[in-house]
């Protein structure tokens, strides 16, 4: 048994985020020879708590592609490694509001080459006059403070 089309295999839609202010997870289901995903919401997270567990994935994910791309010379290695890769999916699914304001404070606390993932996430570049790599820092942290992302 394959993947696609006869494999009996069903997958439900992931409910909408207002839907469920919890927390979603994907576990498994088996009913006899058939794998059905379904989303089941964690019990008495609060959005604190929420925003916490995603700040902590995004340091985990960021310290890693850090740790594997520090040497690259090239940003372009730099982005195209399977962490950041993973790191932006796992973005790309949370609010704009939530994640922006995580990968500002790294900005301000440990600058690095974020630059390509708040210019995807925020549809903007308040940096696209700068001329090295502190004005572009300085520009986006001045833009999430104008923004009101960071303060």
């Amino acid at each position: 048994m394959g993947f696609g089309g006869s494999s009996g295999i069903t997958y439900w839609p992931e409910a909408p985020r207002d839907f469920c202010e919890k927390p979603l997870v994907r576990r498994p289901y088996y009913a006899n020879y058939r794998t059905i995903a379904y989303t089941e919401p964690i019990a008495n997270v609060s959005r604190k708590e929420e925003l916490s567990l995603l700040e902590k994935k995004f340091k985990e994910l960021a310290k890693q592609w850090q740790d594997a791309t520090g040497t690259f010379a090239l940003n372009m290695r730099r982005y195209a490694h399977p962490t950041y890769q993973s790191l932006m999916h796992t973005l790309g699914k949370e609010s704009v509001k939530d994640v922006v304001p995580i990968i500002l404070r790294e900005l301000q606390q440990r600058p690095d080459v974020w630059f390509e993932a708040l210019k995807v996430l925020t549809k903007t570049n308040p940096a696209q006059n700068s001329k090295n790599f502190d004005e572009t820092v300085r520009d986006w942290l001045d833009w999430g403070k104008r923004e009101h992302y960071i303060s």
